[in-house]
């Protein structure tokens, strides 16, 4: 669980309605657990939809990483029920430079990244190109 502050008992007690007010009044968004993660990335963990819609809406830093380096977007790409978590990620611009999560996508057959502005001319972090790895793909297996 978090430290316990008014945001976070009000966000595990599924009061959601008080986020807003909080936020307001100055509540941290982007306050980190002892293992080092934001709300946004224990709420992902958790798989809760919800409560990573209305962090990510209220303006939760969604390019924080984890103590072992892992993103917002890094913690949904294995999970189908956080999609609406990437589209919402997408959308607000996150951070895709760092990492693979165009491949990581591919890999766990999350399509969101792909739709939402993905460069398909852009090097990912191995330097393969996803257009050209694409047609030397289908080459091998034609």
């Amino acid at each position: 669980m978090a430290v316990d502050s008014p945001l976070s008992l009000s966000l595990w007690e599924g009061h959601h309605s008080l986020v807003p007010p909080l936020v307001g009044a100055g509540a941290d968004l982007n306050l980190r657990n002892v293992e080092g993660s934001t709300l946004l990335h224990q709420v992902i963990q958790r798989g809760d939809t919800g409560t990573a819609l209305i962090l990510i809406q209220s303006g939760a830093d969604i390019d924080a990483r984890t103590a072992d380096r892992k993103s917002a977007l890094d913690l949904c790409l294995s999970d189908d029920s956080l999609e609406p978590v990437v589209e919402a990620l997408c959308k607000r611009g996150v951070d895709m430079s760092t990492g693979c999560p165009l491949w990581s996508s591919l890999e766990y057959g999350t399509e969101n990244i792909a739709r939402n502005g993905t460069d398909y001319n852009a090097a990912d972090c191995e330097g393969k190109v996803l257009y050209k790895y694409t047609l030397f793909t289908l080459q091998i297996h034609s």
